[in-house]
Formats: C-alpha cells, sequence, structure tokens
C-alpha cells in the first residue's frame, strides 16, 4: 500500500518460486515505478500532441494506446532482460495505480496492506538512516526532523492518505483482479497466506517452495542495526528478536494521540481497530 508496508518481504517470498523472475532478475528489492509521479499521463499528452501534430487521421484512442504501449513497454523488459520464465513479478510500494488496468487490463494485482502504527514506526526509524553520500546540512535536517517528532507526523500524514487511496482503487476495482493480503498474516501465517496468493494467480507451488519461504532471509528492514544499516540489503537471516509485528505496543501516550487523531479513522477502515480506544 505504501513504502515500509512489506513490499521488499513479499518479493523475497515470490523470488523462491521456480517459475518467477523478477526485474531485474534476481534483484528483489527493484521497485515497477510506471505509475510513479503519475507519469503515465505524460505518455498520453505524448500520445495526444503527436496525433494533433501529425496532419493524419489517427483512429487509435488513448485507451488502446495504453494497452498497446504497456504490452510493448513489457515485451521490451523481457527481452532485454532475457527472461526465460513464464511469470514475472514486479512491485511497487507507492499506491498510485489507480489507472493500472487501463494500462495492464489482462494482469492481477496483490495488494499488500500493513497495521499503520507499525508501518509509522518503521517509516520514521528509516527516516534517520543516512547514506554515505549525504552531506553534513541534509543528514542535520533528517536527525532534527528524527528527533524533534515531525518524521513520525509525517508517517501518519502518509499512511492516512495512502490509506484513502487503497480504499478508493478497491471500491472501484473488480474482485476479480485484485487480492488484498495483510502483512501481518504473511509474517505470522506465511504458509497459509502464500497459498492464497497463488490459487489467485492460478499458478501451482509446491510444498518443498512453501517450506522456503517461510524460512525466507530478511531483506531492507528499517530495524536493521544502525552498524549494518549500508547492507541492510543483503539478505540475513531472521533472529528471535526480529518481531514486525506490534512494534507500535510501545509507544508513548503522546504519539498513540497523534496517530489517532490524524488516522485513527483509516486504522478502522483497514479493519485493525474497531474503534480509538486502542
Amino acid at each position: 500500500m505504501s513504502v515500509r508496508s512489506g513490499t521488499n518481504f513479499i518479493g523475497k517470498l515470490i523470488s523462491y518460486h521456480p517459475d518467477f523472475e523478477t526485474l531485474p532478475p534476481g534483484m528483489t528489492k527493484a521497485e515497477f515505478a510506471f505509475f510513479r509521479g503519475k507519469k503515465e499521463n505524460e505518455l498520453i499528452s505524448f500520445f495526444e500532441n503527436f496525433k494533433h501534430y501529425s496532419f493524419a487521421d489517427f483512429k487509435t484512442s488513448n485507451e488502446d494506446f495504453k494497452k498497446e504501449f504497456s504490452k510493448w513497454f513489457l515485451d521490451f523488459l523481457l527481452s532485454r532482460h532475457e527472461v526465460q520464465k513464464p511469470y514475472i513479478f514486479i512491485k511497487e510500494p507507492h499506491i498510485q495505480v489507480e489507472h493500472f488496468f487501463e494500462w495492464f487490463p489482462d494482469k492481477k494485482v496483490i495488494m499488500i496492506i500493513r497495521d499503520g502504527r507499525d508501518q509509522v514506526s518503521s517509516f520514521a526509524r528509516a527516516s534517520n538512516f543516512h547514506k554515505k553520500s549525504y552531506g553534513l546540512s541534509k543528514i542535520a535536517r533528517m536527525t532534527l526532523k528524527y528527533y524533534s517528532g515531525y518524521s513520525f507526523y509525517q508517517g501518519c500524514h502518509y499512511f492516512k492518505k495512502n490509506a484513502r487511496q487503497f480504499i478508493k482503487n478497491t471500491r472501484k476495482w473488480s474482485d476479480e483482479k485484485y487480492l488484498v493480503i495483510r502483512f501481518e498474516h504473511l509474517e505470522n501465517q506465511t504458509a497459509e497466506e502464500i497459498k492464497r496468493v497463488f490459487h489467485f494467480w492460478g499458478v501451482e507451488i509446491d510444498e518443498n517452495t512453501i517450506h522456503a519461504m517461510e524460512n525466507c532471509e530478511i531483506i531492507g528492514s528499517s530495524f536493521t542495526p544502525k552498524s549494518e544499516y549500508r547492507n541492510r540489503w543483503k539478505p540475513r537471516q531472521k533472529s528471535h528478536s526480529f518481531q514486525p509485528v506490534g512494534r507500535w505496543k510501545n509507544w508513548n501516550v503522546l504519539k498513540k494521540i497523534t496517530f489517532k487523531l490524524i488516522a485513527g479513522k483509516e486504522l478502522i477502515l483497514l479493519g485493525y481497530e474497531k474503534d480509538n480506544s486502542w
């Protein structure tokens, strides 16, 4: 549904299936940013300008252009990366996919949602990790935002915005086109949830593959120790201390009140709470 909702986790899980390829091959952290920043609108503008200035009566509609362009684009990626497997899995942590089926009408979407409180915890923590290339002024701004509580506040608003967009998307999409899964079920009931996913896709999966997925390594966690953060994209085994579900339970009263005021309604709409009495 958004960043820190578990897209890296599900990408790693799917990579264990022998019939699936990620793009680029072997890179489960890659993102399919086709709809990022609503860039697809620029393609439509290009096509409309092309028709307008071509001095010809083109019969191709915008809807046909979307379908043909997306088909070509996927074929281009498959050819460029020499993909031989029958299925590909692409992921995008951003929610700007409301027009997905206009471009990819015959594809199926998995929507992963996560308890907004844990998502905000992860977002806030990740916001204070610094890349080697960052300058001192940027590091200072990030540190100030984190310790002042602004990153937490910002994360609450991101969750609220993305939850509303998720609800809007699923209300207008037909049920057979998408499947909603919860990060918590994927983490704690991996076998059952993975079977749901592959049943939805109509793809067989054997018990050995499911077992491998149940022992999936961690990649990209915001709770990677700071000393190891630069290597967070290297897979590592789960430890007993790795508990990504329920971290919000350590929040103080101020954080709970802040989240409830900003995004408490959306948490209820997604079915994580019945009311704001938690």
